[in-house]
Order: C-alpha cells, then structure tokens, then sequence
C-alpha cells in the first residue's frame, strides 16, 4: 500500500501542486523532489543506525500513519516551504520503510526462498511505481487534493491492520 499510495502522488502531484498553488516554477519542483530525496537518504542512513526489529509490523504501521498524515497535509499546503518540509519528512518515513521492510523480509524468508520473495517484492514494487503514477494521473484530472485525501486516507486505514499484525 505504501508503494501505491505515495508514489504517484509524490512524482505527479507534486508537479500538479507546483503548477495550480507554486506559480508553476521548475526551481521550486525541484526544490520539492530534492527535499523528499534528501528526507529518503536521511532516513535510510537512520534506518542504518537501528539494530533489527522482531516485528516491523509497529514499525510500518506508525510510519504509514506519517506517510498519510503527510499526503493530507499536501492537500492543503500553501507555501512551498511547507510542502518542502512535509515531502522532505515523507521522505525519511519512505527511507525507513524500504530498509526496514527489506531486512525483515530477508531475515525472516529461508534461505532457499529468498531469492524468490526478493524477486517478488521487486516485482510488486516496480509494478505499483506505474500503476500509482496511472491513479494519480485519472485523479489529479478530478481534483488534486482529492488525489492526496485518497491516498492519505488509504494509507490511514491500513495502519490498525499493520498494527494488529505487529501484536503477532
């Protein structure tokens, strides 16, 4: 859900947002991509610092509570510093969920699986990169805080589930 719910509305509908609420300026986009890649190098190299998590599940739920919270917070962002700073926080949240999801996967597949549940979660997360830029496109023609509403509150609801799971 995470990969579906973020992508798209962070490569399309920041684009959307510079152009309807920025004054449509490519340095200001570029200042919006660089503060969520900035946010996702810091909270991969956070993630580093962690040692290993028995059950991500609390983990992952807390942090797709962020990413949702941060996605709402985009529908009704005014400034660009305040979507910089939103998108750069999205960011270490998204760094944090990709190394913490990776190592759990790996350390909790058998050996002999690995290689296809890595496979898998590849494909999974190079298919919902198109198929969430796709969304994102059908919804930003209907409305672009409505784009960020859904995706935020899909991300929102899967956070008691993520969080039951985390319970075992």
């Amino acid at each position: 859900m995470i990969n579906l719910a973020v992508l798209g509305p962070v490569v399309i509908g920041v684009v959307e947002l510079v152009t309807l609420r920025f004054g449509g300026d490519a340095a200001t986009y570029g200042w919006l991509q660089a503060a969520y890649g900035v946010g996702a190098l810091v909270g991969v190299w956070w993630a580093g610092r962690f040692g290993a998590i028995a059950h991500p599940g609390g983990a992952l739920g807390w942090l797709s509570a962020g990413l949702g919270a941060g996605l709402l917070g985009l529908a009704v962002a005014c400034q660009w510093w305040t979507a910089a700073a939103l998108l750069a926080a999205m960011g270490i949240g998204g760094g944090l969920v990709g190394v913490l999801a990776t190592a759990w996967l790996q350390r909790e597949t058998p050996a002999p699986l690995q290689g296809r549940v890595m496979a898998l979660a590849m494909l999974a997360g190079v298919a919902f990169d198109p198929l969430s830029q796709a969304l994102s496109g059908v919804l930003i023609d209907i409305s672009l805080p409505g784009l960020c509403v859904v995706a935020g509150g899909s991300l929102l609801l899967t956070v008691p589930f993520a969080l039951r799971s985390a319970r075992g």
